[in-house]
């Protein structure tokens, strides 16, 4: 069974992860995790997130926080994890090839992180562009959400005004999916990261508390 599972989303009320992931081990049944990082969001985290990863261990890529905690989920058979160069794969590779689950003092960095996350209030979109698809005016929906996240989690009022007066210039070149990968990953792209207070990450982590 393939579901999407990522610390971000785990008591997102849209994706709800922790309920499907628990009916899914309810039955026995082996998991393939999709979008461990988010589309890309979790490998460049709001900064606040970032200082407590860092925090907990300087080294390690925010992308390999994410990979290995739907990878140390019991029941996961394979986490799928978009790579777009040779450096992303070789970091993933770092700390895939000899898997270590997340320890004490990660779990409590990992906790720290969702509820942070859930404080930062933005517009949830995917950047799946279904619909952009069916609209009949053409309006670029993801990308004035892009626009309008810019300014929510940032304060960059300016930057968010000139992408919303230009929505083409934030996305171009390739897949949605793969822009927001690549921009996460420092690479010449916008990125949205969609979090909101309201999605309910809460106390339910994923993270055993026993």
């Amino acid at each position: 069974m393939q579901l999407q599972i990522n610390y971000a989303d785990w008591e997102n009320p849209n994706v709800t992860a922790r309920e499907n992931y628990e009916i899914a081990r309810k039955y026995d049944k082996s998991i393939i995790v999709m979008e461990p990082v988010k589309g890309g969001v979790l490998a460049n985290p709001p900064k606040e997130v970032c200082e407590v990863l860092k925090a907990a261990s300087p080294d390690a890529s925010f992308a390999s926080w994410a990979i290995r905690y739907a990878a140390f989920l019991d029941g996961i058979i394979t986490v799928l994890s978009g790579m777009s160069d040779i450096p992303q794969m070789l970091d993933n590779l770092s700390y895939m090839k000899h898997f270590k689950p997340l320890n004490a003092d990660e779990q409590t960095a990992i906790r720290k992180a969702q509820e942070l996350i859930n404080g930062i209030k933005s517009v949830p979109c995917t950047v799946c562009h279904y619909c952009t698809a069916g609209c009949p005016k053409k309006i670029p929906i993801p990308e004035i959400f892009a626009a309008r996240n810019q300014q929510l989690i940032w304060g960059q009022l300016e930057k968010g005004h000139k992408q919303y007066a230009e929505p083409g210039q934030i996305f171009s070149g390739s897949r949605p999916s793969e822009q927001l990968y690549r921009s996460s990953r420092g690479m010449p792209y916008f990125s949205v990261r969609h979090f909101t207070a309201d999605q309910g990450i809460g106390a339910g982590t994923g993270i055993p508390t026993d």
